[in-house]
């Protein structure tokens, strides 16, 4: 058991190093049993592989489609009621393995009872999950370019890395700007010449 996580830094550390751990670990024993792609079907391990990490990055992409699709194509109305449809659903099922859980608790009334009142919150539970889901696509991103350690980097390290490179990357902007625009100042004063 997992105690609760106490701040934002804390469960991006966490999940850091749960997502990091995995590719690991599927990296060591199971991509050895990838040699047959009939496998997937019959293998746990690596389903979770295919599932967690590969299809990972076309659900990203899609969200990213999403958005593109409602800002130019007008197609906002299609896409939020397709959204909200898949949000109430996402609900109804969480709520279903809930009282599934809670019918199997029958024997240990006070887990049961902390189960019944905390239903509530499983509306907020599709918005955790596509949060869940962002965090894990930076673990993976992280361990591609990060040699894997237990100090990883929290969420307020990374967003302030991320920052200085944008700045630092728009402090570029301006010079490039300068510089062509004296270019063609010089163009123009020889051609008018």
């Amino acid at each position: 058991m997992v105690d609760p996580i106490d701040d934002l830094n804390k469960y991006y550390t966490q999940r850091q190093r749960w997502q990091i751990g995995e590719l690991e670990v599927l990296k060591m024993f199971v991509l050895k049993r990838m040699n047959k792609f009939s496998n997937v079907f019959s293998d746990s391990s690596l389903r979770v592989l295919v599932v967690d990490h590969t299809i990972s990055f076309t659900k990203f992409v899609w969200m990213a489609v999403m958005i593109v699709l409602c800002v130019t194509n007008g197609m906002f109305k299609i896409i939020f009621a397709a959204t909200v449809m898949l949000y109430l659903l996402s609900v109804f099922s969480s709520y279903m393995y809930a009282i599934n859980v809670i019918q199997f608790l029958k024997n240990f009334p006070s887990i049961k009872q902390y189960y019944i009142n905390n239903l509530g919150y499983i509306v907020l539970l599709p918005v955790y999950n596509i949060f869940a889901f962002f965090v894990r696509v930076c673990g993976i991103v992280n361990s591609i370019n990060r040699k894997a350690s237990w100090k990883t980097k929290t969420f307020t390290e990374e967003k302030s890395e991320i920052d200085d490179t944008v700045k630092n990357d728009f402090r570029i902007i301006p010079r490039i700007s300068l510089g062509l625009r004296k270019l063609i100042e010089r163009e123009e004063d020889g051609i008018s010449v």
